[in-house]
């Protein structure tokens, strides 16, 4: 079964190159621009994991990631940002944090490291 992503960026060029990307390694990828369309998604459908942005205009992302955990506790969520901490998005229950700019590659490393601990 293919690992499905679901990216949450308001910026659409990010959004947009991390889901081509995530894409070609053979992940199956929804990416939104809003925290606020979000979270029907993942109330409605299944994720094997969430990659979120910090700096949206609806819902920050560290908000998002406590409405996840509320929602599904065993979701991981790996945070990105430019403008937020680390300790930020652990405290709020990320599994993982990548600070902008970044590798591709180590959004791709995070990425497998989380679902292998969740296979």
């Amino acid at each position: 079964m293919t690992e499905r992503i679901l990216i949450v960026d308001d910026d659409r060029i990010i959004g947009g190159l991390l889901r081509d990307y995530l894409g070609s390694l053979g992940y199956e990828v929804l990416c939104l621009e809003s925290a606020r369309d979000a979270i029907p998604q993942i109330e409605a459908e299944s994720f094997d994991i969430v990659i979120t942005d910090y700096d949206m205009p609806d819902m920050d992302g560290l908000d998002l990631t406590r409405v996840i955990k509320k929602i599904n506790p065993t979701l991981p969520v790996i945070g990105i940002s430019a403008s937020c901490h680390e300790r930020r998005f652990i405290d709020a229950g990320a599994v993982h944090f990548v600070s902008k700019p970044f590798r591709l590659r180590q959004l791709k490393e995070a990425v497998e490291n989380h679902l292998k601990a969740v296979r």
